[in-house]
């Protein structure tokens, strides 16, 4: 994932024509036993890194962060990432409530296809313009397995929203990631 993401993050630091991106992610790190950085929620550290290399905003959502705010701290990056613990619906309705906008936001909380549909439409009011939405654990092509997207594939189709499909290896098998840019 991490290759997935950086490179995405460079390609929205060019269409922004800016450095400093502000970022959102639902699910953060949430196991630190060997062999789930590859599959676990490790996009936090990737954005702390960006933010700290290139300016911008975290802004992560869980129900527990303490596994990703001691990974971030022992990394010296505990500065970089404002955690908020809760629902991550609730939380994001929070968040739009302040009118708080992002250039990118990563939807990888539970495996449940409704609630990653439920983050997506709160989340859609959130984002700017140019934007990227990412969603983690999805299938779409049948050698791999993730549920995330099996309510917003098809509503993405149904709306002509075009995506894109990258692959990463999780480890016991290929997960497929999606990236749209939202409509406002």
């Amino acid at each position: 994932m991490s290759d997935i993401l950086n490179a995405e993050l460079a390609r929205m630091r060019d269409a922004c024509q800016r450095s400093a991106l502000h970022l959102l992610e639902t699910g953060c790190i949430r196991n630190t036993a060997p062999g789930h950085r590859l599959a676990d929620g490790w996009s936090t550290l990737i954005f702390a890194e960006h933010v700290k290399a290139h300016s911008g905003s975290v802004t992560s959502v869980d129900l527990d962060t303490a596994q990703a705010k001691a990974v971030l701290a022992s990394e010296c990056l505990a500065d970089q990432v404002q955690f908020i613990e809760g629902h991550s619906v609730e939380m994001l309705g929070a968040l739009r409530e302040q009118g708080k906008t992002y250039d990118v936001v990563l939807l990888d909380s539970a495996n449940d296809p409704e609630l990653t549909f439920e983050e997506y439409q709160v989340a859609a009011d959130m984002v700017r313009r140019p934007n990227l939405v990412v969603v983690d654990d999805v299938k779409y092509y049948s050698d791999s397995y993730g549920v995330k997207g099996d309510v917003l594939l098809p509503y993405l189709q149904s709306k002509g929203i075009e995506f894109r499909v990258r692959r990463r290896w999780g480890g016991s098998g290929w997960i497929d990631v999606i990236l749209f840019e939202s409509p406002a």
